[in-house]
């Protein structure tokens, strides 16, 4: 199994023992958010986060790959997210890039059970670009 070509991971049938089967998948690589004054640290991103992946829960995705930037990895798994790496980093696009897949489809009740406070950040109502609208 490739992400996008640049990364062999896994075999899809040993994801599937481990994660579900692969019924509706998206692929997550880069996003760029330019910094802004008026967020701290990731804000931003994670916030941007939060809305690609409940609106992917919302239409029904089950699993998402990913091929992140290593910090960025690292970041999201310190905060609870269970992702599992599924291939080796490589430099990739200027940075150390990490092939990944999050499962969505128990992600929530998993979270609430586990990381109460990123299930609060995660299931927290509002429109995303009601929220920015002062920028």
């Amino acid at each position: 199994m490739y992400i996008h070509g640049n990364f062999k991971t896994v075999p899809a049938k040993v994801l599937e023992a481990v994660h579900g089967t692969l019924e509706y998948c998206v692929e997550v690589s880069r996003f760029i958010v330019p910094e802004n004054p008026f967020y701290k640290n990731h804000e931003i991103t994670l916030r941007l986060c939060r809305e690609m992946i409940k609106m992917s829960i919302k239409i029904g995705v089950t699993h998402a790959f990913l091929s992140i930037d290593h910090k960025f990895y690292r970041m999201l798994k310190i905060l609870g997210f269970p992702i599992t790496e599924i291939g080796k980093s490589k430099l990739y696009m200027g940075s150390v890039t990490t092939p990944g897949v999050l499962t969505l489809q128990d992600l929530l009740p998993q979270l609430k059970i586990k990381k109460p406070s990123l299930y609060d950040f995660m299931a927290a109502e509002g429109d995303m670009a009601m929220e920015t609208s002062h920028v």
